[in-house]
């Protein structure tokens, strides 16, 4: 079972997740970390290839680091626009707000990120805003929102 302060597997890079592995007394090769995170970062319905790391190690490595997901508290989508506002939930309980803003190409799009849990501005408009700012968010939560905005279609 993973501890619940393991760090997320989105937080690292596949050298530092090498490193981290090798920690916890587990051998993993470059290759097999850079495949890991792809997989990590990959749609959840994609279509993968092969079996390129092995059961063993990844039941291993799973249990070093955490792949828990954000939680789509709400979502609202402005038709003017069409950005799409997400509130997302961390299993600590901590909320953030992340926009997908598209782009002039069909398809194409960017996300915007606060760096804050909450926001010590207070603005009305904003679903975290209201609560002040309660911390400055970690590289692994950041990741999780940008994933978690660039795997949902703006409709869904």
């Amino acid at each position: 079972m993973t501890e619940p302060h393991a760090p997320h597997v989105l937080a690292f890079s596949p050298e530092e997740l090498v490193e981290h592995a090798q920690r916890h007394g587990i051998t993993l090769p470059i290759a097999q970390a850079r495949r890991i995170l792809v997989d990590a970062w990959a749609r959840p319905d994609a279509k993968r290839p092969r079996e390129t790391v092995g059961r063993v190690t990844r039941e291993r490595i799973a249990a070093i680091v955490r792949h828990d997901r954000l939680v789509i508290e709400e979502r609202a989508v402005d038709p003017s626009d069409g950005f799409v506002k997400y509130l997302l939930r961390a299993p600590d309980g901590a909320r953030f707000e992340a926009v997908r803003i598209p782009l002039h190409q069909p398809g194409r799009f960017s996300v915007c990120l606060s760096s804050q849990v909450g926001c010590a501005m207070g603005c009305d408009f904003c679903a975290t805003g209201p609560g002040s700012c309660a911390a400055t968010s970690r590289h692994g939560r950041s990741s999780r929102r940008s994933w978690r905005c660039a795997t949902r279609r703006p409709d869904a």
